[in-house]
C-alpha cells in the first residue's frame, strides 16, 4: 500500500503523519532536501530529491513492506503520477489522504509560529499559492478515484480535526452510474 499526502505547506500533514504512522515508513521531501542540501526550503534539488524518492518508493513496494508514505505537498495529480505509476507497476494500491487545509490567514499563523520555534518559515504567497492550487487540482484526484474499478486508488479527504470528508464516494458515485447505464441499456 502507497499512501501519498497531499496538502499546502503548514496544512498539518506532519502532525498527522507522527499520530498515525511508523516513522520509518515515511518518505518526506523535506527530509531528503534536507539531506542533500541541508536546508529544507531549497527547491533546486527536487529533481534529485523526487528522484531520490521514487527510488525508495519502488524500492519499498518491491520488498512488498506493508505500506509507504511518501510525504509532500501532492497538490497537483501530476506531481503524484509518478509513484502512482510505481504502485500499480507493483500492482499495490494507492491511497490518497487530502488535508483540507485552515484558511489562508491560519496557514500563515502557522507558519511564523513554527519559524518563531526553529523550523521552516513558508512565506505568504507560497502559502495563498498553496491554498489555491490544493482546491482547483482537487478534481483530478476526484476523476481518477472515480475510475477506480478495483480500490487500486482511493481518495479519502479530511478536515482540519483529522475527521473525514469524503472517501470512496467517487467510486460509489461511478458504480451508479454504470448501473444506471446498464438500467437505460437494459429498458431500450
Amino acid at each position: 500500500m502507497l499512501f501519498i499526502m497531499r496538502g499546502t505547506s503548514c496544512s498539518g500533514k506532519d502532525t498527522l503523519i507522527e499520530k498515525h504512522f511508523e516513522a520509518h515508513t515515511v518518505l518526506s521531501s523535506d527530509w531528503y532536501r534536507k539531506v542533500l542540501t541541508n536546508d529544507i526550503t531549497n527547491q533546486q534539488q527536487n529533481g534529485i530529491v523526487f528522484d531520490t524518492i521514487h527510488k525508495l518508493v519502488e524500492a519499498r513496494l518491491k520488498n512488498r513492506l506493508p505500506y509507504t508514505v511518501l510525504n509532500a505537498t501532492n497538490l497537483k495529480m501530476k506531481s503524484s503520477s509518478d509513484v502512482i505509476d510505481i504502485a500499480e507497476k507493483y500492482g499495490e494500491n494507492v491511497t490518497v489522504i487530502s488535508i483540507d487545509p485552515p484558511e489562508v490567514e491560519e496557514l500563515i499563523r502557522r507558519s511564523k509560529a513554527r519559524s518563531a520555534a526553529g523550523g521552516l518559515y513558508v512565506p505568504e504567497d507560497v502559502l495563498k499559492r498553496h491554498y489555491d492550487t490544493y482546491y482547483a487540482a482537487m478534481p483530478a484526484f476526484m476523476e481518477r478515484a472515480m475510475k477506480s474499478v478495483d480500490n487500486e486508488f482511493t481518495f479519502i479527504r479530511i478536515d482540519q480535526s483529522g475527521n473525514v470528508i469524503e472517501e470512496n464516494l467517487y467510486e460509489v458515485k461511478a458504480r451508479i452510474r454504470v448501473l444506471e447505464l446498464e438500467r437505460k441499456n437494459d429498458s431500450l
